[in-house]
């Protein structure tokens, strides 16, 4: 289980974590972002710069903070 931000562009990968607070994890639950959802890594914003993902046919853009909260698995 890595942070998301150190998945590298084109890997497709289930969130297994968030360790954020109620805020956040409202947050990611309103963009379509929950333990057990599948995404694409499009850009892994390196030099902590935030990333995007793509999840059914949407891309959503994470700054680096949020990202960090957010752990996965590849598949």
């Amino acid at each position: 289980m890595l942070p998301i931000f150190l998945i590298g562009n084109g890997e497709k990968v289930r969130i297994s974590r968030i360790d954020g607070g109620k805020l956040l994890n409202q947050r990611l639950n309103s963009l379509g972002l929950m333990v057990g959802s599948v995404c694409e890594i499009v850009n892994s914003g390196k030099n902590n710069s935030g990333i995007i993902i793509s999840k059914d046919n949407s891309k959503i853009g994470l700054g680096f903070g949020m990202a960090a909260k957010i752990f996965v698995e590849k598949i």
